[in-house]
């Protein structure tokens, strides 16, 4: 009986309006429940994993860029621009390695930090925020 009961078109009235909706027993409490709630759940925990392992693979990612592993903290401190300094001498200076792409990205990273235009926007005499890590 529950059998025929499985997956039995049903004739439902929903907010006056006839629709057909198809029945199934819910594994875990025995009831009867619409299949569309089925999928919406499916799709739910779905999307839910689907999110977590984006986050997990992101935080991965990120602490790997980030250098998080080597057990080393970030420090800020605010430095004075020499006269004739540039933004890409500070980098050169302050970055992890002396690598162009890895000092490229540390110009970005103080442009942003600093809220400046762009890299040739430094004064002589103003103050910069840098980052250091030991």
């Amino acid at each position: 009986n529950r059998l025929t009961n499985i997956c039995s078109s049903v004739m439902m009235t929903m907010q006056g309006e006839q629709m057909f909706c198809k029945k199934e027993e819910d594994p875990m409490t025995g009831r009867m429940r619409s299949v569309s709630q089925t999928k919406f759940r499916k799709a739910a925990a779905a999307l839910i994993v689907l999110i977590l392992a984006a986050v997990i693979a992101l935080g991965i990612a990120g602490g790997y860029r980030a250098g998080a592993s080597d057990g080393k903290k970030t420090y800020y401190t605010s430095i004075k621009v020499e006269q004739g300094e540039t933004l890409w001498e500070i980098a050169e200076r302050y970055a992890e390695s002396d690598s162009a792409a890895d000092i490229a990205e540390y110009v970005r990273m103080l442009t942003k930090l600093n809220g400046l235009k762009d890299a040739d926007c430094v004064r002589s005499g103003s103050y910069l925020t840098v980052t250091y890590r030991k």
